[in-house]
């Protein structure tokens, strides 16, 4: 089990204890908040994952997401009692890389962790043929557009930053990592949002590349990345 530190947000006594025991005995070290500001200051840490709980009393665990993905470098899982599909797809489109059920399997739950621990860290280190061209992409130039600071900020040609939020690093750091050629959808979908349903997944990645376009535009710029009809997105290099 590789070290894995989480946060949980769950104010009721006895699933906090519940889940955190769980967790613990599959090998994970879990810090309980009891309140949001504890949330948001255990969230800008050294964390792995986020667990969020959006239906406790006197909370909306959806208005928390978008801050949550802003601010921290971790994956950020939901809980919800009532799992739908709309649930589902708001949760992913606020800014979570997983919903499941409260009371679903335990199996899942640890296998999603898992799952957003080892991609999160497999970007952060990258591995074997990867690793040059992702160096490559955060340091070099690609079409004058380039990532640094090991990936969290995208430079336009002009010298503007953009700051940018773990999954929109993610994108930008696989588009760049094959500049000028099409990513496919598929693989983005699986990047993001493992252990989610294809349909509701496709449909979150385009959205969270919508509001990658319109952050760009908010600095003035137009990002260069390209929808390829039946096959992804691409990052322009001219």
């Amino acid at each position: 089990m590789i070290d894995t530190h989480i946060i949980l947000l769950e104010t009721r006594t006895e699933l906090s204890a519940s889940l955190c025991h769980m967790l613990a005995q599959s090998g994970f070290s879990v810090h309980s908040c009891q309140n949001v500001p504890e949330l948001f200051r255990q969230a800008e840490k050294n964390c792995d994952i986020i667990l969020l709980d959006i239906g406790q009393p006197l909370l909306d665990g959806f208005s928390l997401l978008p801050r949550l993905s802003e601010i921290a470098r971790a994956g950020v899982v939901v809980l919800a009692e009532d799992a739908s599909l709309e649930v589902r797809l708001r949760a992913l489109q606020s800014g979570a890389d997983a919903c499941l059920m409260q009371h679903g399997d335990q199996r899942e739950l640890v296998a999603v962790i898992l799952a957003l621990v080892r991609r999160d860290r497999r970007r952060a280190v990258p591995v074997a043929d990867r690793s040059e061209a992702v160096e490559l992409a955060q340091v070099a130039p690609v079409g004058s557009w380039h990532l640094r600071d090991r990936g969290w900020t995208l430079v336009s040609p002009s010298g503007t930053t953009v700051s940018l939020s773990a999954r929109e690093r993610m994108v930008l750091q696989e588009l760049l990592a094959e500049p000028g050629h099409p990513v496919d959808r598929l693989r983005l979908n699986e990047l993001l949002y493992p252990g989610s349903e294809a349909q509701q997944r496709s449909r979150s990645v385009d959205v969270m590349i919508s509001r990658l376009r319109r952050k760009a535009s908010s600095y003035g710029l137009e990002l260069p990345i390209r929808t390829v009809y039946g096959g992804g997105y691409l990052f322009v290099t001219e």
